[in-house]
């Protein structure tokens, strides 16, 4: 039972700590660092800009690896995610993505390939005002928070899951 307390407190000190660290302004420019509405036929979402401070518990991206994507760049991970849709069905298997609204974070690997990290949130879920601002932070959600690293310069789906359990 200690045990299962010292873990419900160390989750809600790192929920704590991310919530802290993810609403505060990065600094006085912080209005520089509104993100870009993108919208399609076949999908909606905020684009961040490489200076935009990300230190969430699911994507951490370091200052100097940051990268200001544009909207071609999206369309570009949005067409590789619907050519890889069967993955993303392995992970949430009956999912509409078109319902999902979209937050995107770019980010220069290692290798000098661009990185394009997309969180989808099911539509009724968050607020956009709350998308256009900053990372979302939200525990659990099962199929209704997914996440989708896209390696952009090679075509590929890096990593796909989702937020826990519903």
């Amino acid at each position: 039972m200690k045990s299962l307390t010292s873990i419900l407190l160390l989750i809600a000190s790192l929920a704590g700590f991310c919530l802290t660290a993810c609403a505060a302004p990065q600094n006085d420019d912080s209005q520089a660092k509104v993100s870009e509405h993108i919208k399609t036929a076949s999908f909606e979402g905020y684009i961040f800009p490489k200076e935009h401070l990300v230190m969430g518990l699911f994507l951490k991206i370091p200052q100097e690896n940051g990268y200001t994507l544009n909207s071609r760049q999206v369309i570009q991970a949005e067409k590789i995610i619907q050519k890889h849709k069967s993955e993303v069905l392995n992970v949430c298997p009956s999912v509409n993505l078109r319902t999902y609204k979209r937050q995107y974070f770019g980010e220069i690997d290692k290798n000098g390939d661009i990185i394009v990290h997309i969180t989808m949130y099911e539509r009724s879920l968050v607020e956009d005002k709350e998308l256009a601002e900053d990372d979302v932070f939200i525990l659990d959600g099962g199929c209704e928070i997914i996440h989708i690293d896209v390696n952009l310069s090679r075509g590929t789906i890096l990593d796909i899951f989702n937020n826990g359990y519903a």
